[in-house]
């Protein structure tokens, strides 16, 4: 009877899994699910892309997020600026900006900037992706 039970519960389904997505203007620019959560990542955006919406869904293995916030921190880690949400009513609703609102925070060109997520689940917060603004180079996938 054991044996059967194991048998069963080893192939039913497990409710959803830790990841994100990260769009701009709607289409996904990058996903990381599992192991590639931890993979380092970065977008290059150029002028004129001010204007562009960048939407971050995150997924806490099925479950919806609370106390949610994307924090901009520079190289040496201060905060710049922190983006405060909603709670989830239902798991992977998007938060929203513009990248106009995240270049906008560099004290020069050269700066690179990097977008955490936090959440009452990630209390310390999670690094999603670094930006990079580059005149000569369009949004790009990472």
């Amino acid at each position: 009877m054991l044996l059967s039970c194991l048998g069963i519960y080893s192939f039913a389904n497990a409710p959803g899994g830790e990841g994100y997505e990260v769009y701009l203007n709607g289409k996904v620019i990058l996903q990381r699910f599992g192991q590639d959560m931890n993979k380092p990542h970065t977008i290059r955006f150029t002028a004129g892309t001010e204007q562009e919406q960048i939407s971050v869904r995150y997924y806490h293995c099925g479950q919806p997020g609370k106390k949610r916030a994307l924090l901009v921190k520079d190289n040496q880690d201060n905060l710049l600026r922190e983006f405060h949400f909603d709670d989830e009513s239902k798991a992977g609703t998007g938060m929203q900006c513009r990248v106009g609102e995240l270049i906008q925070l560099r004290k020069n060109e050269a700066d690179v900037l990097k977008l955490y997520y936090r959440s009452s689940e990630i209390p310390g917060g999670r690094l999603l992706v670094s930006f990079i603004s580059d005149k000569g180079i369009a949004a790009a996938r990472p």
